[in-house]
């Protein structure tokens, strides 16, 4: 073999050895790519609605719902039993550990008739100078509250705005 067809054969087996790993890292710099990692972290605005919505229609007993019960309060003007059932029905649905933060209220004529919360407390997600609390700067956790409202027509045409806030942990 001369000198000049080992270089020739030499430059070429280089070419062909560089296209090769080229080829191999564009197919699996791609392939990569579609590999991803799906997390679900927060509730969406349209859940919020549904879970409105789904308070509203939760079954009480004699063929009643919650809306039911929101309209018969107003009317007798005793919101015990709704106090009672609807703290029931959120804490059952909302972790505290997830989902600290809930409010439901409810406005007539924008004054408001009724109003039930979370033991909410809100010194636990911001800073202080409580040395236990000096620790959550160096977290990334932190509490996305979410509003969302409906208006429920009574029977005399007062139309209430029934308003869901809840607030998760996001991070």
């Amino acid at each position: 073999m001369k000198k000049g067809e080992s270089a020739i054969t030499f430059v070429f087996s280089l070419i062909f050895i560089v296209a090769t790993i080229t080829i191999f890292y564009a197919l699996f710099s791609l392939s990569s790519l579609s590999n991803s990692e799906f997390r679900i972290n927060q509730i969406n605005l349209a859940d919020i609605q549904i879970n409105l919505v789904n308070y509203l229609r939760t079954p009480l007993q004699n063929n009643e719902n919650i809306a039911d019960l929101i309209v018969s309060s107003y009317y007798n003007d005793d919101y015990k039993k709704l106090q009672e059932v609807s703290g029931e029905i959120f804490n059952m649905v909302y972790d505290k550990e997830r989902c600290p933060l809930w409010n439901i209220k409810g406005e007539l004529d924008d004054k408001k008739f009724f109003e039930y919360e979370s033991k909410f407390d809100v010194r636990t997600y911001t800073l202080s100078p409580n040395p236990r609390n000096f620790i959550r700067l160096f977290t990334d956790k932190y509490i996305l509250p979410q509003e969302h409202s409906l208006d429920l027509i009574f029977p005399d045409n007062k139309k209430a705005k029934i308003t869901l806030e809840e607030g998760c942990i996001h991070e």
